[in-house]
């Protein structure tokens, strides 16, 4: 039996209770990322324990989490919802693009200006 608390949860709780809390809206935040990220943590047993017994800045238990998790928040621009996405190797490096010197300069001439300020 585990007696530590989903470290997800803990973090979807501070941030859509509005007790003591930050009070976003659960419109605001994408759930599904939240799940995943549960059942990894849970596959992975990493859990959380503290008691937060005075008052302390969200920020800073945010980043708590995220660095306990080794996770990022952020907001998801194409829906505006906050996201929670662990850090893992869950990728397939074959497929990345290889950038090097041989294709790294864009094709023709005057791709790239020095800008000041008008006058």
């Amino acid at each position: 039996m585990r007696s530590e608390c989903d470290p997800a949860a803990v973090l979807y709780d501070i941030l859509t209770s509005s007790w003591g809390k930050l009070g976003i809206g659960t419109t605001r935040i994408d759930i599904a990322s939240f799940q995943s990220a549960s059942q990894t943590l849970f596959d992975e047993f990493n859990g959380y324990s503290r008691c937060i017994d005075q008052g302390t800045d969200a920020s800073q238990i945010i980043q708590e989490l995220l660095q306990q998790m080794d996770a990022v928040l952020y907001e998801e621009p194409s829906s505006g919802k906050l996201t929670l996405k662990l850090i893992r190797f869950d990728y397939n490096s074959a497929l990345l693009d290889d950038v090097n010197p041989g294709n790294a300069t864009p094709e023709g001439s005057g791709w790239y200006s020095v800008q000041s300020w008008p006058r």
